[in-house]
């Protein structure tokens, strides 16, 4: 046995999944501990209807220009996990269930000026991460980025 924790050959430890790992020391056992991981969130856009460029106009050209660049650096930073586009809230139908009878109605949940139109998921270190990748989306100049942590139970997916 070895005089100490401190003694115990690194070596003897397996890492299968050859990530950085920091020692901690526990009484005889050395444990490794993994760097704190990235962590995903989702960056809800919003924006209100008729508002930015229109298409076919050579600002929307520009933003969809913007947006492709954006689209490449999370790419080429590792953070991308996925991104969606939604149709239109006027295409939404909504489902509650009250006392047991199903109640389906037309249009969004919720009435607000801001309309959700597209999601994108990024698994970067920390929030002020998220925030930075939030402030360049194209659409913070006329609508909002909202950003939420995935729960928990999504984070090793």
């Amino acid at each position: 046995m070895f005089a100490t924790s401190r003694e115990k050959p690194w070596s003897d430890l397996s890492n299968p999944a050859g990530q950085p790992d920091v020692m901690v020391y526990d009484d005889d056992v050395v444990h490794r501990v993994p760097e704190e991981a990235p962590m995903k969130y989702m960056l809800m856009l919003r924006h209100e209807p008729d508002t930015g460029p229109a298409e076919g106009t050579p600002e929307y050209d520009a933003e969809m220009a913007s947006w492709g660049e954006v689209m490449g650096e999370l790419n080429g930073a590792g953070a991308f996990v996925a991104a969606h586009g939604l149709d239109t809230e006027t295409t939404a139908t909504t489902v509650r269930t009250r006392d047991g009878e199903a109640l389906i109605t037309d249009g969004p949940f919720a009435e607000t000026k801001e309309s959700f139109f597209s999601y994108i998921i990024i698994d970067v270190a920390d929030l002020d991460a998220a925030l930075g990748w939030a402030k360049r989306m194209p659409n913070v100049t006329y609508g909002s980025v909202e950003v939420r942590p995935l729960s928990s139970h999504e984070q090793d997916t």
